[in-house]
């Protein structure tokens, strides 16, 4: 078995200094470009201190507005406008920039905004949701009565947009339902075809109204399920699958979804992906034997990820450099369902980083950062919480010290909370890491 390629940290955390810090070098000191560049590498305290010491007059602060608002830097913003960034003026484009990052506390923080005021694009905030893929945010503004028929310049509405940039599931959201208006009034059978075409055609906008006329998933969850991994239909695999209908459910001839994903045409390697993901049980040998071999391939790959994990959980260093070795996808995730927003369903997900983070495993840690490619700052599924954010609320102290070492970003807010870990540490008084994450230099130690 293959020993993976020992990894340089020290190398790793120069060549992220240099990549954060970039912006500030380059920028012009004594400029507002040089606040604006503090602002997006993070750096809040310097960049205020610049502004009081009058580096940059407050009416130019545009930029450094909208990168507060592109990062979740919620306080920030505040302080800013305090300090007379131009809020009345760029209102429109500081809901649009925020809507387009998912910058959940952002968005609360506009609450008594117009959801409906079209920025220099012309495009509301839901525009910006829409073609980004937010679906928190599009819920988010959906609730503040954000206007679904609104069209831009061009006569695109958002689900137009939507649509064009491949966010194929918003688009279905945002589109009127295709469904007969009398739905109480339809027996069973009825329900159960409108389902199951709604489940092929990869609408799965039109999966509630139908569950709540009547349509029951506990008998039709996996002839759903196997019809949409069959068709190939991505987005009503993943509402299924987030409306916890089993992925090894038995469809129609007792196939499982991931064989029926498994022979899409051409093959289908992001659904087999979100298949593995949610604990699909592997196919394998029988993939081979009908010649699909890319499918088996990708299955493989998703039975060592899965292999990973459990060395995370073992605390294992052998075992995460033999799954390594095996062809596993360090960032690879598990998903699971969560609830959140008066009763809403979202899909959560953990990388291997993040897992270990948050269940204190040490070693698992410290093998993972010496892994090329991981990714330090991948967000979870809702939450949004870094390995770092995770590793800080579970007080395992060591393991922030490795990860802020290893270049692990201690100022970047989470989405949903617009807390960073170091506002965190501020919160628990704890001393050593507040000293350690004020000290970072994007990378640095």
């Amino acid at each position: 078995m293959a020993t993976p390629v020992p990894f340089d940290i020290a190398e790793r955390q120069q060549a992220l200094a240099a990549q954060r810090r970039q912006a500030i070098e380059d920028a012009v000191p004594g400029t507002t470009g040089e606040v604006i560049a503090r602002v997006v590498n993070g750096f809040d305290e310097q960049a205020l201190k610049l502004i009081d010491a009058g580096v940059a007059m407050g009416d130019r602060l545009d930029h450094a507005l909208l990168a507060a608002a592109r990062t979740n830097r919620g306080n920030l913003m505040q302080k800013l406008i305090a300090r007379g960034a131009p809020f009345a003026e760029m209102e429109a484009e500081v809901y649009g920039a925020a809507a387009a990052q998912g910058s959940i506390a952002v968005l609360r923080a506009l609450g008594d905004c117009d959801p409906n005021a079209p920025d220099a694009l012309g495009w509301p905030p839901l525009f910006h949701a829409a073609v980004n893929g937010q679906s928190m945010a599009l819920d988010h503004l959906l609730d503040a009565r954000a206007d679904r028929h609104l069209r831009d310049p061009q006569g695109f509405t958002a689900a137009g947009r939507a649509a064009r940039a491949g966010q194929h599931a918003i688009a279905d959201r945002l589109k009127p339902m295709d469904l007969p208006p009398d739905l109480e009034t339809l027996d069973l059978a009825s329900l159960d075809n409108l389902f199951i075409a709604a489940a092929r055609g990869n609408r799965p906008s039109a999966f509630e109204p139908l569950i709540r006329a009547g349509a029951d998933l506990s008998v039709l969850g996996g002839k759903a399920l196997c019809a949409a991994a069959g068709a190939g239909a991505i987005d009503a695999v993943r509402r299924l699958l987030v409306f916890e209908v089993p992925v090894m459910a038995a469809g129609e001839g007792g196939e499982h979804a991931l064989l029926a994903a498994g022979r899409v045409a051409f093959g289908n390697e992001a659904l087999i992906d979100l298949l593995m993901a949610w604990g699909a049980e592997g196919e394998v040998a029988q993939l081979k034997a009908e010649g699909l071999h890319g499918s088996a391939a990708r299955v493989a790959r998703g039975l060592a990820t899965r292999a990973l994990f459990k060395a995370v959980w073992d605390d294992s260093a052998a075992g995460i450099a033999a799954a390594i070795a095996d062809g596993a996808d360090v960032n690879g995730r598990l998903c699971f369902a969560v609830t959140y927003l008066e009763g809403r369903r979202y899909e959560g997900s953990d990388s291997a980083l993040i897992r270990a983070a948050a269940t204190g495993r040490i070693k698992a840690v410290e093998q993972l950062l010496k892994v090329p490619g991981v990714d330090l700052d991948a967000e979870s599924g809702l939450p949004f919480d870094t390995a770092l954010m995770r590793a800080v609320n579970f007080g395992a102290r060591e393991i922030a010290l490795m990860l802020v070492t290893a270049g692990a970003d201690p100022r970047r807010p989470g989405r949903l909370t617009g807390r960073s870990p170091l506002d965190v540490a501020v919160m628990q008084n704890d001393l050593m890491l507040i000293g350690r994450f004020k000290r970072w230099r994007g990378g640095q130690p």
